[in-house]
């Protein structure tokens, strides 16, 4: 069931598996002018979850915002044959099978830009992150940039974030570090990023953080 976080801002938070890691998912739906929709990180997607979808808008966008977040795109496209799907160049080599709309490498506008900001964060190319802030709300929506997890069933999940001090609390997986390959570029969009306005973080695996979250990002990076 999607959880509203502000009159355009909705989210539903799923059990998700990687490996032996329990971090859960989380999809972000934002409503654009007009009613129009845009999916960010799609979860599985069901029979009840579309229907919520067609009550709340028109599906018109579908958002994959990196390499890795892909997994459950593929119904979404057929449940809502009219909506645009992007995501990074990454992506289209690993899934031929997805018929994507554009690249967020070949553009500085898209159709949601007058509503919604984006950073394509640098110099983890295997990564190949967007982040994208929703303006009217204040809300930063991220991936794996930033994780959030106070609650996972895993106790190796639970060993892994604690080892790495950031169990309970926001903090930066070890797998952002691994991927960083240019630390100079990837500082400067996180630099970029953070001089936006924004009161909120909504990240793909954990708890929204809804309270101090200019401070989250500064306490991450």
């Amino acid at each position: 069931m999607l959880q509203q976080l502000h009159p355009d801002v909705y989210t539903i938070a799923v059990p998700h598996r990687m490996l032996f890691f329990h971090f859960g998912a989380r999809m972000t739906v934002v409503r654009l002018e007009g009613g129009k929709l845009l999916l960010h990180s799609p979860v599985p997607l069901d029979g009840p979850l579309q229907d919520e979808l067609s009550q709340l808008g028109t599906v018109a966008y579908i958002v994959a915002p990196n390499a890795f977040h892909h997994l459950h795109i593929g119904p979404y496209p057929a449940a809502f044959p009219d909506a645009a799907l992007y995501g990074p160049k990454a992506l289209a080599e690993k899934r031929p099978d997805l018929n994507f709309t554009g690249f967020f490498e070949d553009a500085e506008r898209f159709p949601w830009s007058d509503e919604i900001d984006q950073e394509s964060v640098q110099g983890a190319p295997n990564l190949s992150e967007t982040v994208f802030l929703h303006k009217k709300s204040g809300t930063l929506i991220v991936c794996d940039l930033i994780f959030n997890i106070h609650h996972t069933p895993g106790l190796i999940t639970r060993f892994y974030l604690w080892f790495f001090g950031i169990y309970k609390k926001p903090g930066v997986s070890k797998l952002i570090k691994l991927l960083t390959e240019e630390k100079g570029d990837f500082t400067q969009s996180i630099k970029r990023i953070k001089q936006w306005h924004f009161e909120r973080i909504v990240p793909a695996h954990g708890e929204v953080i809804e309270t101090k979250a200019k401070q989250a990002l500064e306490d991450c990076y």
